[in-house]
C-alpha cells in the first residue's frame, strides 16, 4: 500500500496496488483474499478504540516529516462500559496495544498496533498492523 499525502492540506489518499486472485489457482486465491481481510481487520481495529479511555495521549513529536501528537493505545486500561465492549469483541484477555501519531487536524502519520483476540473455540489470534506516511 502507498500512501501519499498532500502537503497544503495534510489529506491522505490511500493508493492500492491491483488486488488479483485466480480462482482455479488456491495460492492465487487465498492471497488476495488475504489482502483483503487485512484491510478490514485494520479498520475494524482502529474503529474499536477510536475516541476511547484506551487512548493517552504521551506528547508531540516530529515523525516522518510531520508535526505529530503521539498516542499511546491500551485497551487493558479501560475501564466501564468500555471494559465490557472490549471483552465481547476481543475475547476475555484479548487486547489491542500500540502506539499512533496523528497531525493536528487528525490525519494519521504512524502507527503501530497489535491486537490478540481470544476466541470462544479456545484459539488465540493475533494481528500486528504497522504503517506509515511520508511527506514527498
Amino acid at each position: 500500500m502507498i500512501i501519499d499525502t498532500s502537503p497544503s492540506e495534510y489529506v491522505p489518499t490511500f493508493y492500492l496496488t491491483a488486488i488479483h486472485g485466480v480462482r482455479s489457482d488456491a495460492d492465487s486465491w487465498q492471497s488476495a483474499w488475504m489482502n483483503l481481510g487485512a484491510i478490514s481487520g485494520l479498520a475494524s481495529s482502529f474503529s474499536l478504540v477510536r475516541n476511547s479511555d484506551s487512548n493517552l495521549r504521551e506528547g508531540t513529536e516530529h515523525i516522518n516529516g510531520f508535526d505529530a501528537i503521539r498516542y499511546s493505545v491500551d485497551t487493558t486500561r479501560a475501564t466501564g462500559v468500555e471494559t465490557g465492549l472490549y471483552r465481547a469483541t476481543l475475547g476475555p484477555g484479548g487486547f489491542e496495544k500500540g502506539t499512533v501519531w496523528v497531525t493536528s487536524q487528525g490525519c494519521p502519520v504512524k502507527f503501530v498496533l497489535d491486537v490478540e483476540m481470544h476466541n470462544n473455540n479456545g484459539g488465540v489470534q493475533q494481528d500486528h498492523y504497522e504503517e506509515a506516511m511520508f511527506r514527498k
